[in-house]
């Protein structure tokens, strides 16, 4: 079974999360992503169990039980989204035997990706993992968004492709869509995070959020442009 629009209702919006939207508008947000669950049973479930329901989860599809540990995490009030595998350098970096490449027709990766959407149910979004090469080629990534807007799913692009077409290709689908601010790939000690906090405390209100991690940050980051910019909503992507 995969995702389907039926009498107007949209995937996206029936299994995601309940939000505050005047108290978002008020302040700034962070939105935060856990990516490649479904695989380890043990710590997919940790992540379920113990984390706040406003985390988002990113399944891959190729756990053994991918969507007995996703419904689990929709009755635990966590929202996931499903994770798609598109590689760049593929074979020497091969994601799984369903990855989509951009070499291949829409067809053959609109039969893979049917098999991605089929492996686990109740979720609101597709996402890449790795995939710079597809994510920012046109004629690969048209036919993904297309039918992503066709059954009713969102777009969440994590960040780690500087020429992704995505945002694009979303808007021009009218598909929800959001973008990884910050992808972080290594995990700090509770004792760096504790610092890191400690330092963004000590800035001014009025200074602005910038687009990586402070100097000294824990986190080893990937994906995003150095700069500074307004407040705005953020999303920090980990990968697991």
């Amino acid at each position: 079974m995969i995702p389907v629009i039926t009498d107007g209702r949209k995937p996206f919006t029936i299994y995601a999360a309940p939000s505050d939207p005047a108290k978002a508008a008020k302040m700034p947000v962070v939105a935060i992503v856990i990516g490649g669950l479904g695989v380890g049973a043990a710590k997919t479930t940790d992540a379920i169990m113990k984390l706040p329901p406003a985390v988002t989860l990113a399944f891959t599809p190729y756990g053994a039980d991918p969507t007995k540990l996703a419904e689990r995490a929709a009755r635990s009030a966590t929202r996931s989204c499903s994770r798609s595998r598109w590689s760049y350098d593929y074979p020497d970096n091969d994601p799984g035997p369903q990855t989509l490449l951009a070499t291949l027709s829409s067809e053959q990766n609109l039969d893979r990706l049917f098999w991605h959407l089929g492996r686990l149910q109740g979720y609101t979004a597709i996402a890449n993992f790795m995939g710079a090469r597809f994510v920012a080629t046109d004629a690969a990534m048209q036919p993904i968004l297309r039918e992503a807007a066709k059954r009713g799913l969102g777009y969440f692009d994590d960040g780690s492709a500087p020429r992704s077409v995505a945002a694009a290709q979303a808007a021009g689908q009218a598909v929800p869509f959001a973008k990884g601010d910050v992808a972080i790939d290594a995990v700090p000690t509770p004792a760096e995070i504790d610092r890191t906090l400690a330092e963004l405390e000590t800035l001014p209100k009025s200074v602005a959020l910038r687009s990586e991690p402070p100097p000294r940050s824990p986190f080893r980051s990937s994906g995003s442009a150095p700069g500074s910019r307004p407040w705005k909503p953020m999303v920090l992507c980990l990968c697991h």
